[in-house]
């Protein structure tokens, strides 16, 4: 991943002097989306339009970028964080079969998972199929991240997109998962083009 891209969690968590897990978390909430925001800048050419939106319980920096005639730049995802909780509906298997568009290959990826209290909509976005579905080393790895938010309702995490290209679809995706000792356990995943 290209240097400008990264962010150092570690150091930045060592900064903070709270006491307490849900401390941290409002820290971060707070924190985390001008770091985020900064990094994605890097990646785009041109004006971008990022928005807040809560869907769900859980936060998205969305680039409508076609709002303000950002070029050949789609629409697309930045980051989506939040604390996990149990799903409230059971899956909407029918919400997903059109959306996002233009999904030749590939899944459509959960950002938030299910079992984490994610929905649909915003919360889909292109994705290789063996990370998806676990099928590769780094899908088994990412599977075991979602498996983890969901099984400790209440823990802070995140999904954040990194692009090389104009387009929706993640080049990959870093996740990070606040533990219960205040550490960062962050993974970078690469969104292969399922060729």
């Amino acid at each position: 991943m290209n240097p400008a891209f990264t962010i150092e969690y570690a150091r930045g968590l060592s900064t903070i002097a709270a006491a307490t897990y849900h401390d941290v978390v409002d820290v971060l909430r707070h924190e985390l989306p001008e770091v985020w925001l900064d990094r994605y800048h890097r990646m785009c050419d041109g004006e971008t339009n990022v928005l807040t939106m809560t869907v769900h319980g859980f936060e998205y920096l969305f680039d409508f970028c076609s709002d303000v005639g950002a070029g050949d730049r789609e629409d697309r995802v930045v980051v989506a964080f939040g604390v996990s909780r149990a799903p409230e509906k059971p899956r909407a298997a029918s919400r997903m079969k059109g959306f996002p568009s233009g999904i030749a290959r590939g899944d459509r990826g959960h950002l938030i998972a299910h079992g984490s209290g994610g929905g649909v909509d915003i919360n889909l976005v292109h994705q290789d199929a063996r990370l998806n579905r676990g099928w590769s080393p780094g899908g088994k790895r990412y599977r075991e991240m979602e498996r983890h938010t969901a099984a400790h309702p209440g823990t802070f995490f995140f999904s954040r997109l990194i692009y090389d290209d104009p387009t929706a679809r993640p080049a990959a995706f870093e996740v990070g998962i606040l533990r219960p000792d205040r550490t960062m356990w962050v993974e970078v995943f690469e969104n292969a083009t399922d060729e």
